[in-house]
């Protein structure tokens, strides 16, 4: 009688014959050796705590950066082709466009055991093979650092420099200028973190200056005057967070801000000025790296200094939990709700509600999958507009080794508004390399 040995590549007979894969090897064992295999290339993949498939570090594709003198230096660039199928982003009359574009940026991370300080700077210039005057270039440059003053307290902080173009989706943005309207935005931050054995404090002040240059009109070439919505934005948050078990924190957060606009234009028109509010509770959790991120609900409050204002009050909503569902699949799930400034005539604000979903697999090692899904309410106070936004994306990423990758995307944009005019769908697809050092 002779006996089989199931998932093995060999298989031996009861008079000591040996073969590879002889003549006894069965269904079952073929099936066991590819389970096998499986449960393997997946243990080799499991991402370590607070890591998704996103985040891994890959040895043999990320770039090895230039070391000089405890920093390492990352240097990279960008290059992308993408078809839009409605630039102008209209309900009719959409215009199709094909737009390159170059991003280069630099990376400088210091490698030091304690403190952090980190420096990025980069562009984007974006050139349309028939719409000339949607061409833009935008850069920004940024620092942040830590400072570990003891074991359980640090001090961190950071400031940032960006020229920015609004997209013409941006629900803040003018829809009839010649050319997207130009920006600058400048934005600093400083704070304080310590952690008394299992109860932990966190205080931290931002501030934010916009500044908008004047359009064009597409009427009549007049000048569309932006300065008005130029404005100083401060913000002051603190958070008590309570370790009830190992990884699993319950905390309260409140925060005030302070909202100046620079100027009016005209004698009729509104103060935007305004002052504000916010509560939460929430969780922080961490299921033995499986499932970790935060979530939390509370009550916000804006008060607008022009009496032609009400207060806008509400709900305020937000969580990011990312969920390791195997070794190679990362699904995140996200909400926020918050209170956005807006120039449209006669609203004070809105309510901006987003949430969604984002799916990241890695098929290969060197071949990453994404999908996400998003959907946006943005609810206009004072006046009865309302927009419902959907984005839909696909794309694949080839890591062809540490130095080029090359990615291919779609997104799908639709917007349903009670307005007139205020719909639209669009497609992109692109087509991007990368090339780092």
């Amino acid at each position: 009688m002779r006996s089989r040995c199931v998932g093995v590549t060999q298989v031996v007979d009861s008079d000591g014959q040996r073969g590879l894969f002889s003549r006894g090897l069965t269904f079952t064992g073929v099936l066991g050796l590819m389970l096998a295999a499986g449960v393997v290339t997946a243990a080799q993949h499991e991402p370590l705590r607070h890591e998704t498939v996103g985040t891994r570090a890959r040895a043999d594709f990320d770039a090895n950066g230039m070391h000089a003198r405890g920093f390492l230096i990352l240097p990279s660039i960008e290059a992308s082709v993408t078809y839009d199928d409605n630039v102008f982003v209209t309900d009719n009359n959409e215009q199709d466009d094909f737009i390159t574009s170059i991003r280069p940026q630099v990376d400088v991370r210091s490698q030091w055991s304690v403190h952090e300080l980190n420096l990025s700077a980069g562009a984007d210039v974006r050139r349309h093979a028939n719409e000339s005057d949607e061409n833009a270039e935008d850069f920004f440059v940024s620092l942040d650092g830590r400072v570990d003053v003891k074991r359980n307290t640090n001090m961190f902080g950071g400031a940032s420099y960006r020229q920015l173009h609004e997209s013409r989706g941006d629900p803040t943005g003018l829809a009839f200028s010649v050319e997207p309207v130009e920006y600058e935005l400048l934005e600093g931050n400083v704070g304080i973190f310590h952690k008394f054995n299992r109860l932990s404090v966190r205080i931290e002040g931002d501030v934010a200056d916009y500044a908008y240059d004047n359009a064009t009109s597409k009427a009549d070439g007049s000048t569309v005057i932006q300065d008005t919505r130029d404005r100083f934005q401060r913000r002051l948050t603190a958070r008590a967070a309570y370790e009830i078990v190992p990884e699993y924190n319950a905390f309260i957060q409140g925060s005030i801000n302070d909202r100046d606009y620079d100027r009016l234009q005209g004698a009729s028109a509104f103060n935007r000025d305004s002052d504000g509010y916010e509560v939460v509770v929430g969780t922080e959790v961490d299921l033995t790296g499986i499932v970790f991120g935060e979530i939390f609900l509370g009550y916000r409050e804006q008060e607008y200094d022009d009496p032609r204002f009400s207060n806008v009050s509400g709900m305020s909503a937000g969580g990011l939990v990312n969920w390791n569902l195997t070794g190679l699949t990362t699904v995140t799930a996200f909400l926020s709700r918050s209170i956005e400034e807006t120039s449209i005539g006669g609203a004070s604000g809105f309510f901006a509600t987003r949430g969604g979903l984002n799916v990241d697999h890695e098929l290969l090692r060197n071949v990453l999958l994404n999908a996400n899904f998003s959907y946006t309410t943005n609810d206009y106070e004072e006046i009865t507009r309302e927009d419902d936004i959907l984005n839909l994306g696909l794309g694949g990423t080839y890591l062809f080794n540490r130095y080029a990758q090359a990615s291919l995307r779609y997104g799908y944009t639709r917007r349903d508004s009670n307005v007139t005019g205020g719909d639209y769908d669009n497609n992109r697809v692109g087509v991007n390399v990368r090339v780092q050092f």
